[in-house]
Parts: structure tokens; sequence; C-alpha cells
């Protein structure tokens, strides 16, 4: 199991289309990712449940790997959030 936090930079927080995209990049890795703000967790691999969390600008949110591939999703996960939100 692996465990990345972030805080949100983008100014207008996780909503449609950075959780659409969050949930594309993540889909070909076989790992499970979960997203948790405030106590609550859903699945990373589906943008619906990530809008759910209504995440906001400064917000930290904490990101739960788990699986075979679970370096490589970190690792595509670090870059997309860094690049994206």
């Amino acid at each position: 199991m692996k465990q990345f936090t972030y805080t949100v930079k983008d100014k207008v927080g996780i909503h449609a289309r950075p959780a659409a995209q969050l949930a594309r990049a993540l889909a070909p890795y076989k790992s499970t990712v979960l997203i948790e703000r405030n106590g609550e967790r859903v699945s990373a691999k589906k943008g619906i449940a990530i809008m759910g969390l209504a995440i906001k600008y400064g917000e930290t949110v904490s990101f739960i790997l788990e699986g075979e591939d679970e370096t490589e999703t970190l690792s595509a996960l670090r870059e997309f959030c860094c690049q994206n939100i």
C-alpha cells in the first residue's frame, strides 16, 4: 500500500473536467486508488464519485493505492496532480 497527499492548487477545485480526467488517467492501472477528503473515501477511478467529495481550492486530499502496479500508478498520479489540479 502506498499513500500520497496533495493540496489542490486549481482555483476552482476538482470539478467535473479534472475529476473525469483523473479517472481516465488512472483507468489503465490495475491498482485500487481511493481519494479521501475529511474521512470520506471514494474510488479515484470514478469521476462522479470524485465530484461528490466537492474538493475545493486549498484543501488537502489523500490518495491510497493498493495493487500489483501501485508504484507505477503512484508515479502517474503524482504527475497528473502536479499538472492538472
